[in-house]
């Protein structure tokens, strides 16, 4: 199942240093769900995949869950689910989407008419069931795509693989048919799955919500709740049995749906929120009434009942200019003046304000206009401003 385009290296740095556990080899779409994770770590079977993961080789494991031509993967989904059901703690913290591609690839000098059998892995030739019925060809089921595509080119003869472009050139077949999908465009949803650290899980935002369950009326629960079913083949057991996975729009009816004598429900996921503590309740409510704060500089004073008036010109563009503008906001009842001292443009040789300049010129205006405080604020952000308290 294919790598990266580009590169399989996740783009953030912090991902470099994440080990993701896929199934498969380089050259598989698996490896390419992995790099968006991590830093791709193969495996040949998805329950060595899953058991690294418990074991602490690696920090995520990445699952291909639902494909868009075939539904639920049977193959990955089984051996989570049996995992899960022996009590091992897994959690889905995340879900990506990634294209799939299909090629039709063989040796070199063999024609598609002569195609007899076709390898690939048995999730991939399910979602190219139409093309392989016109080739009237013998599906081989191999672990990967990717190594079907070796195998073919190690075996020779009239085969063909199903695989991504990027292993069938690496294998050094020559591609047959494009796009062999029966849906086009075909992709596949990844989960990525961790171990809960010391037992709890904090989920990041967006993580898909996954139920596990077992158990026919609970199926239907799940169902009319909204949840979309990845339903697995029935066990006597267990005539029903999968996972779920639920929208946000619809946790309120998630939260109600509980298993039956002999049904098995666990989240594989954070519940809703609504039924799990909040994670900051010492934080106070926007809502909380707060006693009035006034706050002073100088002979300024602004809240708790004082109100200020703050008047002045965009621009500190000159001395005589503050000295005039101070009096005159001062006699129209103005509590504080204001000014730009810095003034950032496109053009370096646009007026850029006077700076620090301007701000001795505020001042001497606040003294000259009776009262100022001891230290006139001031910003250095693109509309700074310098005030002074005036009579």
């Amino acid at each position: 199942m294919s790598s990266l385009p580009e590169a399989i290296e996740p783009e953030p740095e912090t991902l470099r240093d994440t080990r993701a556990a896929y199934q498969g080899q380089p050259g598989s779409f698996g490896a390419r769900a992995a790099a968006r994770f991590g830093r791709p770590v193969a495996y040949a079977t998805f329950e060595k995949t899953l058991r690294a993961l418990e074991k602490g080789e690696v920090e995520c494991a990445t699952l291909p869950a639902v494909n868009r031509v075939a539904g639920a993967i049977l193959e990955p989904l089984e051996a989570l689910w049996r995992l899960v059901k022996g009590g091992t703690s897994l959690f889905v913290t995340g879900e990506i989407e990634v294209p799939v591609r299909f090629v039709l690839a063989a040796p070199r000098g063999v024609a598609l008419e002569d195609v007899s059998e076709v390898h690939s892995q048995g999730a991939a030739l399910r979602q190219c069931t139409n093309r392989l019925a016109r080739l009237d060809a013998v599906p081989i089921e191999t672990h990967d795509t990717a190594y079907a595509a070796d195998r073919v080119a190690e075996l020779g003869g009239s085969r063909a693989a199903i695989s991504s472009e990027e292993a069938a050139l690496a294998a050094g077949l020559v591609i047959l048919l494009e796009d062999v999908s029966d849906v086009a465009p075909n992709a596949t949803r990844f989960w990525r799955l961790e171990r809960p650290e010391n037992g709890a899980l904090v989920p990041p935002l967006g993580a898909p919500r996954v139920v596990h369950f077992s158990g026919a009326r609970l199926s239907a629960a799940l169902t009319e709740a909204g949840a979309e079913l990845l339903a697995l083949p029935g066990l006597p057991e267990a005539p029903v049995r999968g996972f779920a996975v639920f929208p946000e729009s619809k946790l309120d009816a998630a939260s109600r749906v509980a298993p039956a004598a002999g049904e098995s429900l666990a989240w594989l996921s954070a519940p809703p929120e609504f039924v799990r503590p909040p994670r900051m309740s010492a934080i106070p409510k926007v809502t909380a009434v707060a006693p009035p704060t006034r706050v002073t500089v100088g002979p300024f004073s602004v809240g708790a009942g004082a109100r200020a008036v703050i008047a002045g010109p965009c621009a500190v563009e000159s001395e005589e200019q503050v000295r005039r503008l101070a009096r005159a906001v001062a006699r129209a009842g103005a509590t504080a003046l204001r000014g730009g001292v810095f003034k950032p443009r496109t053009s370096p040789y646009s007026f850029q304000g006077h700076g620090l300049l301007a701000l001795r010129w505020l001042k001497a205006a606040g003294d000259r206009s009776g009262r100022s405080p001891s230290s006139p604020t001031s910003s250095r952000s693109a509309r700074a401003t310098a005030r002074t308290t005036t009579s």
